[in-house]
């Protein structure tokens, strides 16, 4: 199949010259499987987004085979238009071949302008749906959004014209986690808008907001149900405590076989939550999508939730070949789970064909993660950081929020060893106390290894760890390294402020800070939940029941809150999550060989030990160490196995499982 990548790839052709000087405006080389096939062809890339960053890597790794003139088919990418790389050394700039690819010339007819605002992953489809159309002529910003609802997210808006149609509609996009541009939306909207049919549904609202869109769903299951009572020509009880004072539309069609396929997984995965009514009974007898959306039994209805997940799941993982954003979308999924096994331990003990096959589908998805990670982790660096996709990305990402706006204030608040999972259990109990929140979730890669030293300075330097390679086992220099990258981004020093061990405490302390009207931008780390994570005996139910414990206290909600009333547009993250795992014994004789000893991870600073002591251990992997300095060379156990003592149980991380990995990126704000 022809491909928009073939336009950029014929450029490539490898030992011709020794350096290409690229000018990527829009990330199109540094797409995921562009820059696979690249390196497929033997050339190296290397992103110039920071000029002190670029010198480092260039003068440690490529400068001394340049100088031999031995340097061959390196890639030097840049983000400008111009492709100004005035600031290479000059010897570079003068023998780089140059190059320069723009999205405007893979799709001439289509507004750049919306265009650009599609993730990467969009491309494909937009252009077979290009080549199928045979365009000749520019579609302008209103035919181009058209354009891209039908070809990349297959919506047909001159289609909907009942509720039927335009709640399938709202479940594609929001539970299919569509990212679509806020022009395509308003667009969307303004279609929609035309139809006598949905006058009386807020569609600004139920398009835009999936928090909305899911309270607009719950809001309208128990009218649902009494209506199917009564279809059924049954009288419905207690009408009036049952009977829930709506705005209209105040009766959806759930039961339409093009809504149905949803409803299920929405309870299943808690995006709604179920409800008790006095006839569910027989309610429940209209089918198992009812049963999911009735509070019956606890005990039966965590369980059969539990076992609609690993259903769903097992036939959901994704593979080596998948683009990272599948993985990120899946780990939410995987998340839900996590958070539903663990709660079901800690009440009652899953079943033990249930737990095995938990089991089972773990090791499948630790496995495909591994694979996936030892082919493709090394290309997301290279990613645009908007949205973030490695840790090191957000300072950059917050730098564009914070230019889109003067008057903007910015709180990053990293909760250290936080996991999706642990997430989950923080969003679901902020949703009763603070339904006016809206919490857009995300997911973005950690540093391997996901150790708090490697993880979490790149997320307060903005850099690789390999540049910060003298601090790389200590945090001790996170404040200098937040600050510095903001002076560089035009702050002054009084304009930025961190506080590390935010917890109850000293709330009142940072409250002093936050309030200080010359701060634009705040970074907190609250540590509580790493502190329980390292002294939990319980595993990993102990560890969800202790995390929710803690969020119930407060602490966290207030200061979000005392962040909101200050003007703060507020993102939460974690430098890595956890698992739990469970010994194999720890390598013999290693003493002081060992640099870090971490429960999934040891480093060494060289290559010979640290093979020695992977043949003396069963189940390890040897980390390529992408992004690292040379020296700092990671021995992982694999699975969910610990360098601890055989067979005792651990919460721990600093490996390379999903929960470890990829962690929660998300926005808060409230309600208008």
């Amino acid at each position: 199949m022809e491909s928009w990548r073939n336009r950029i790839l014929k450029e490539f052709i490898a030992q011709i010259h020794p350096i290409t000087l690229v000018a990527d405006p829009d990330n199109l080389v540094t797409e995921e499987h562009t820059l696979q096939e690249i390196q497929k062809r033997g050339f190296t890339v290397i992103v110039y987004d920071d000029p002190i960053e670029f010198r480092y890597i260039f003068e440690t790794q490529y400068r001394a085979i340049w100088d031999k003139g031995n340097l061959q088919d390196l890639v030097i990418v840049g983000r400008s238009i111009e492709g100004d790389h005035s600031n290479l050394p000059f010897d570079l700039e003068s023998n780089g071949h140059n190059l320069s690819f723009k999205l405007s010339d893979i799709f001439p007819f289509l507004s750049y302008n919306i265009v650009k605002l599609l993730n990467t992953q969009d491309w494909d489809a937009l252009y077979q749906g290009q080549r199928q159309e045979n365009l000749s002529a520019p579609q302008g910003e209103s035919g181009t959004a058209d354009f891209v609802l039908h070809h990349v997210f297959q919506i047909a808006p001159e289609t909907v014209k009942s509720p039927r149609d335009l709640l399938h509609l709202l479940l594609k996009r929001h539970y299919g986690r569509l990212h679509l541009p806020l022009p395509i939306e308003q667009y969307l909207v303004q279609n929609l808008r035309q139809h006598r049919a949905f006058s009386d549904w807020p569609l600004e609202s139920l398009v835009t907001d999936q928090t909305a869109f899911f309270r607009f769903l719950q809001d309208r299951w128990v009218p649902f149900l009494n209506e199917l009572l009564r279809r059924s020509g049954v009288d419905v009880l207690d009408e009036e405590n049952l009977s829930l004072t709506v705005e209209p539309p105040s009766i959806l069609p759930f039961d339409h076989e093009s809504v149905r396929v949803y409803i299920d997984n929405l309870f299943a995965e808690r995006l709604l939550q179920p409800v008790t009514h006095v006839q569910s009974d027989q309610l429940q007898r209209s089918g198992e999508w009812i049963r999911l959306g009735l509070e019956i039994n606890p005990q039966a209805d965590l369980l059969r939730r539990v076992e609609k997940l690993l259903k769903n799941l097992k036939d959901i993982i994704p593979s080596e070949s998948d683009a990272y954003g599948k993985w990120i979308e899946f780990s939410h999924r995987w998340a839900t789970l996590n958070l539903e096994v663990n709660e079901a331990n800690a009440e009652f003990g899953l079943p033990d064909g249930v737990e095995q096959a938990f089991h089972n589908l773990q090791s499948n998805i630790d496995n495909s993660f591994k694979d996936w990670l030892l082919n493709n982790y090394s290309k997301l660096y290279n990613q645009p950081p908007s949205p973030p996709v490695m840790l090191h990305h957000i300072p950059k990402y917050l730098a564009r929020q914070l230019a889109s706006r003067p008057t903007r204030k910015i709180a990053l608040v990293v909760v250290d060893g936080m996991a999706l999972s642990q997430w989950q259990v923080v969003k679901r109990i902020w949703q009763t106390e603070r339904p006016d929140w809206i919490l857009d979730e995300h997911g973005v890669f950690a540093w391997i290894p996901t150790m708090t030293s490697v993880s979490r300075q790149a997320i307060f330097s903005g850099k690789l760890p390999q540049v910060f390679e003298n601090h790389i086992t200590t945090t001790a220099n996170e404040e200098k390294y937040w600050q510095q990258y903001w002076i560089d981004e035009g702050l002054n020093s009084t304009q930025v402020a961190y506080a590390k061990s935010v917890n109850h405490d000293n709330l009142e302390g940072v409250a002093n800070i936050i309030s200080n009207s010359r701060l634009r931008v705040v970074g907190l780390v609250v540590d509580t939940v790493d502190k329980i994570m390292h002294g939990e005996q319980l595993g990993a139910a102990g560890m969800q029941n202790h995390v929710k414990q803690w969020v119930l206290h407060g602490f966290l909600r207030e200061l979000i809150s005392n962040l909101m009333d200050n003007g703060f547009d507020i993102w939460i993250t974690a430098d890595h999550g956890n698992t739990e795992a469970l010994g194999i014994g720890r390598p013999d004789n290693e003493g002081v060989l060992v640099e870090q000893k971490a429960e999934r991870v040891r480093v060494y600073n060289d290559e010979k030990l640290r093979s020695r002591f992977s043949r003396n251990m069963r189940n390890t992997i040897e980390w390529g160490g992408f992004g690292l300095p040379k020296s700092y060379l990671c021995l992982f156990a694999t699975g969910r196995d610990a360098f601890i003592i055989k067979n005792q149980t651990t919460v721990s991380h600093g490996g390379i499982t999903i929960d470890e990995v990829i962690v929660p990126f998300i926005s808060i704000s409230r309600t208008q």
